[in-house]
């Protein structure tokens, strides 16, 4: 643990850490969808995960469902906009290190 001379305290992370948490914001059209299947597509090749998964509130999944295709990782997906949908995927998967986009989250709030 340190400081920063500003009064935060920092923890080193651990095994604990999940390998990415991220987020994007855009207006329509700027690449969101496409920026993070390209991140999630790069944290599957380093972890050897052969799945991701998507809560996909806006079609967002076929459109790149092609992008995982070509690197040989399967792309499941749950299409609703359901915020109870969405508390379900989140609990479930809460101890695992999987792969899981949600596009777009604005929908469900």
């Amino acid at each position: 643990m340190g400081t920063n001379g500003n009064g935060i305290t920092w923890e080193a992370a651990g095994s604990g850490s999940r390998a990415c948490k991220f987020g994007g914001y855009g207006m329509q059209g700027a690449g969101k969808t496409t920026t993070l299947s390209i991140v999630a597509r790069m944290i599957a090749k380093k972890l050897g995960k052969k799945t991701a998964y998507m809560v996909d509130s806006e079609g967002g999944a076929d459109y790149v469902a092609s992008l995982f295709k070509s690197e040989k990782i399967t792309l499941n997906v749950l299409r609703t906009r359901e915020f109870g949908a969405l508390v379900k995927v989140f609990e479930a998967m809460r101890d695992t290190d999987e792969i899981v986009l949600v596009d777009s989250v604005t929908h469900f709030w």
